[in-house]
């Protein structure tokens, strides 16, 4: 009895934090019809979830037209994100721009614990509608972004890394520490990574270069991706493509170290 009501809780929660993720996706209002529709859901289970969190703040309720937003408590969640979290402010308009320039998905990863976590992207219709899977996790040794986070990131973080098991996922992903050590090394020296078919997804050829933020510490990263199944990075192939990357990295550090605080000197 005990766990089929820990079940219930767990997808009671679970329901509200989609409620509110669809909420976030829409540009629009919701009604309740739609928002039922969307979560393939009962408007009257939508109705306890979504009447708690308009009592709550969370979601506010247009009285002309009965619909939904978000509400103002939730904006102020957002406000209050750390700021590694908060580069993204500055990256999305240099990411579009980037976009505009190399023709490739861009996409934009944060580093949580000892994983590096997609957050955003800015697809590229070319590239047959590549579904970028934002929030998944990404091994460190085995993802371009992950090159980046242990070569600009904290020192510890290369040095438990080489230290545990490093999962194969293919035969290109790199399992032997020594080389890995070697691999990162290259990196911190040319300021971006790559990474060809080193994770569980196939075709996938992505390179990735830091986001640097006051006193130096690492924020993030932003990187393309290599439609198709072309073959590891060539740089004199994709030079163009990987200056257009680190330029567009630096000029989104000196924003991040000019708007965001140093450490000691609160958010």
């Amino acid at each position: 009895m005990h766990n089929s009501s820990a079940t219930q809780g767990i997808q009671s929660v679970g329901l509200t934090l989609r409620v509110l993720e669809a909420l976030a996706a829409s540009p629009f209002q919701q009604g309740a019809s739609e928002l039922a529709r969307s979560l393939d859901i009962s408007k009257w289970r939508l109705h306890r979830h979504i009447h708690t969190l308009r009592e709550l703040g969370y979601v506010i309720q247009d009285a002309e037209t009965g619909k939904f937003e978000l509400g103002t408590v939730f904006y102020n969640l957002t406000k209050a994100i750390p700021p590694r979290f908060r580069f993204m402010e500055f990256a999305r308009p240099a990411m579009a721009a980037l976009h505009g320039e190399i023709r490739h998905t861009v996409v934009a990863a944060v580093l949580v614990n000892d994983k590096m976590v997609l957050l955003d992207s800015v697809p590229d219709a070319g590239q047959g509608g590549l579904d970028i899977a934002r929030g998944k996790p990404h091994d460190l040794h085995a993802s371009a972004h992950g090159k980046v986070a242990l070569a600009f990131g904290p020192p510890p973080l290369l040095e438990d890394v080489v230290q545990a098991p490093l999962r194969r996922y293919t035969a290109q992903t790199i399992t032997d520490p020594a080389r890995l050590q070697r691999v990162i090394a290259q990196v911190r020296i040319r300021g971006w990574a790559s990474a060809f078919e080193e994770g569980p997804r196939s075709g996938i050829n992505t390179i990735a270069a830091p986001l640097i933020g006051p006193d130096q510490a690492f924020l993030g990263s932003i990187g393309f991706i290599v439609p198709g199944r072309a073959r590891a990075v060539r740089p004199k192939v994709h030079e163009t493509e990987i200056e257009a990357l680190k330029a567009s990295a630096e000029r989104i550090s000196g924003e991040l170290r000019s708007a965001l605080p140093q450490a000691g000197r609160g958010v």
